[in-house]
């Protein structure tokens, strides 16, 4: 009788001990839910902002505001070496050209450096061709 007993009240306390860690779980599973509807809703009011930033008038406004403004009239350089709407915009001469290619300048505005899958002006000594 006395091992009934004390099988019973193991079986007991084993049962108490699960439901109790099945109770903890469920506390988490419901903490973590709600973690994740409140970074849900954060990752939405991100990617809103993201939409109104990146819109047109917003980026139109940012780019006034640090002194950009649209250019009147584009300029176009033409595969023959012309240049048309010349709004600021100066012709590098070959020589110019290839002399900052060769000293390793880079980033010069403008420039158009021979050799660089570009062809060249007319009168450059390759046909226009470019270098390869």
């Amino acid at each position: 009788m006395l091992l009934i007993v004390g099988l019973l009240g193991g079986a007991l306390a084993s049962l108490l001990l699960l439901n109790t860690v099945l109770a903890e779980d469920a506390f988490t599973l419901s903490r973590l839910q709600q973690n994740n509807k409140l970074l849900d809703q954060q990752r939405q009011q991100m990617q809103s902002d993201i939409a109104r930033e990146e819109a047109p008038a917003s980026l139109d406004a940012k780019a006034r505001g640090y002194g950009m403004r649209p250019p009147t009239q584009p300029a176009w350089i033409s595969p023959d070496g012309t240049v048309t709407g010349t709004r600021g915009v100066r012709p590098v001469p070959n020589a110019a050209a290839a002399t900052a290619g060769a000293a390793g300048v880079l980033g010069v505005p403008g420039a158009i450096i021979p050799g660089e899958g570009v062809p060249s002006a007319p009168g450059a000594g390759d046909g226009g061709q470019g270098a390869p």
